[in-house]
């Protein structure tokens, strides 16, 4: 087995220009060189269930980071990852792929009005489930890395290793012809486990996905892709897949929702070429992103260096390196080529990159935070900092298949918010009984006046309708409650004075400030004034002012004032427009979990059994004249809406 100690490691230079010769020349395009998946080969019964990976694209080389989630049986594991002759080989700090998750993972919210805990629990304002894993999970180091020059050296090395090399496989690396193969041995302890993330920077462009290597076992294996480019990803040979907001169920029992169920699901049908867009932006890179209250999704510069320092890899104070780099990426300019450390070296060739930015050009070491912790700086090396964008995409491996690689490219398409909604509640788990309420039978409108009665339905009693949190009318089917219209407010201009908004409604009665809000349904208006919606909107606006709604709002506007609704992404009151202000670089390492603010809930007025048959009657009718809200059509149409993220 002719194989190298890694590759040859001469020169290793920190500051260097450009990854050697090539790197002058515009946009090479070298065959193959962009696959540089990872294979993983067990060693017992261990199999592969998520492959994470990558792809950072600029005008002169591709970047892959591949890591890659398994489970099974105590014992080894290697990673095979195709390697062209000049690449610089690395392993990186794990921060790199946990901030790329904490910045893009799906964020789906319980139903607006609706509480997001059991009958007679008190509610959770910041209620959000995460379809992803914030928290860090030590990844394996590898026992042992090499560099081997051809396919048929893997093969023995896999036997002297005790690894299993499949016969597809084999047949697969023989089929790469050009390529060298830096193999990983792990050991693992048993029961889930991670690989440490690969990093490859590549001296060529090609824009692909590297799956050709992903194998399935028994089951089918997730790959999570993430992609940084000039605009948003595209992904040939794949079909789009969308998951809709109205399949989405809240369990108020257990706080998360059936996002990834569903997600799976929809994957399925798709076939083997599915591929769900859930996240791409660009100021995620650059900065927190506000839901709205006073928690943000951590950024990536931000999470990254935090984690970084806090796990040992990086160096100084996160806390500065992010506001430096936050201040380079608020720039016009291009980030100047940047140099990989190559502490695995480089294959067939030495070490002898060397940074230089020219005036003008954003300096890669701004965008460092100690030589550990340089993947900032290798993802947008090339790169106009004002077109970097960040995509993610989760796709799958259909069980006992192997994956095939995907076409990337990078469009303007329009930015697209991991922020979902669930359309229902489902109360499957929480105790019977639960709901308080006053005692007796109400009709739809409530139970005992509209309380939260018994049963497993929010304000469920024996009759067929149930009422909802604000007084509407809701239904409950197996255990989900279904929301309709909210309470309707009976009065007109009863105000005067400025309303505090929020992303709910409102309803006013009282002359001066009216801070104090209710997540509502539309409202009956009496007014006349300016009532320009900008977005779906079930709501009536009843003031003599501007009311405007820049996002969902099913408001009932009863004062003579400005009560825009907008997406704000931090705190203050806004007036009615959209702020985008940087919430500055975070110091946390830890988990920066999302969670949205709602307003404190108020009843409205109660209405006597005649209004409430009535409502039982009129709501339903509602909702089948007006629009649906929210309805997901394609992953295009839902990053085209007014969000509370970007």
């Amino acid at each position: 087995m002719r194989g190298m100690a890694l590759a040859n490691q001469g020169n290793v230079l920190r500051r260097r220009l450009a990854l050697l010769a090539l790197s002058s020349l515009p946009f090479v395009a070298l065959p193959g060189a962009a696959r540089a998946g990872g294979a993983l080969l067990p060693s017992d019964d261990q199999t592969p269930v998520e492959q994470r990976v990558a792809v950072a694209m600029g005008p002169e080389r591709t970047t892959v980071w591949t890591s890659l989630r398994f489970d099974g049986s105590a014992g080894s594991v290697g990673v095979v990852v195709p390697v062209p002759p000049l690449a610089a080989l690395d392993l990186t700090s794990d921060a790199w792929l946990e901030a790329l998750e904490m910045a893009t993972a799906p964020r789906i919210f319980p139903p607006f009005g609706a509480s997001a805990t059991c009958p007679g629990e008190g509610d959770d304002p910041d209620a959000v489930h995460v379809a992803g894993d914030l928290n860090h999970q030590q990844t394996l180091p590898p026992a042992e890395l090499l560099v081997l020059e051809s396919a048929g050296d893997v093969a023995l090395w896999a036997v002297q290793a005790g690894l299993d090399l499949s016969p597809a496989m084999a047949s697969k690396l023989g089929a790469m012809q050009g390529k060298r193969f830096l193999v990983a041995r792990f050991f693992s302890p048993g029961g889930p486990a991670l690989t440490r993330t690969l990093r490859v920077v590549l001296p060529g462009v090609e824009p692909v996905l590297p799956l050709s290597l992903t194998q399935a076992s028994g089951d089918d294996v997730r790959v999570t892709a993430w992609f940084i480019g000039a605009g948003r990803a595209e992904l040939g040979s794949s079909t789009p897949v969308t998951v809709e907001e109205e399949a989405l169920i809240w369990n108020a029992d257990t706080g998360d929702s059936n996002y990834e169920d569903e997600r799976m699901a929809a994957l399925v049908a798709a076939g083997a070429s599915g591929a769900v867009l859930e996240c791409s932006s660009h100021e995620v890179i650059r900065k927190d992103v506000s839901l709205g209250g006073s928690v943000s999704i951590g950024g990536v510069t931000s999470t990254y260096f935090s984690r970084a320092v806090a796990y040992g890899d990086g160096e100084g104070q996160a806390s500065t390196c992010a506001a430096f780099a936050a201040s380079a990426l608020s720039s016009n300019g291009t980030v100047s080529a940047s140099c990989p450390r190559a502490d695995q070296g480089v294959v067939d060739g030495t070490d002898a990159c060397v940074e230089n930015p020219a005036v003008g050009e954003v300096n890669p070491g701004v965008l460092r935070c100690g030589e550990g912790a340089d993947d900032l700086a290798i993802a947008l090396s090339g790169l106009p900092v004002q077109d970097a964008w960040l995509t993610r995409y989760t796709l799958r491996v259909p069980s006992t298949l192997m994956g095939t690689d995907r076409a990337v490219s990078f469009s303007d398409g329009s930015e697209l918010s991991p922020e979902l909604v669930a359309e229902n509640v489902s109360l499957e788990g929480c105790e019977e009984g639960t709901g308080g309420g006053g005692p007796g039978t109400g009709g739809n409108g409530g139970n005992g006046g509209g309380g939260l009665g018994p049963g497993t339905g929010v304000g469920a009693g024996p009759s067929s309708g149930p009422g909802s949190p604000s007084g509407g009318s809701s239904g409950t089917t197996g255990g989900i409650t279904y929301y309709d219209e909210g309470y309707i407010s009976p009065g007109g201009c009863g105000c005067v004075g400025t309303a505090d908004t929020a992303d709910s409604s409102y309803g006013s009665g009282c002359s001066g400030d009216t801070s104090d809000s209710y997540d509502d349904g539309s409202g009956d208006d009496g007014c006349s004034g300016d009532t320009s919606d900008s977005y779906d909107d079930g709501s009536s606006d009843a003031c003599s002012g501007d009311t405007s709604d820049s996002y969902y709002d099913d408001s009932s506007d009863s004062c003579s004032s400005d009560s825009s609704s907008s997406s704000d992404s931090c705190s203050g009151d806004s007036g009615g427009s959209e702020v985008d202000c940087d919430s500055g670089p975070s110091e946390e390492t830890g988990e920066a979990e999302a969670s949205m603010t709602k307003q404190k809930k108020r009843k409205g007025p109660r209405l006597s059994p005649m209004g409430l048959g009535m409502m039982a009657v009129v709501a339903p009718m509602r909702r089948l004249l007006r629009p649906r809200r929210r309805k997901g059509a394609d992953a295009d149409e839902r990053s085209a809406r007014p969000g509370r993220f970007w």
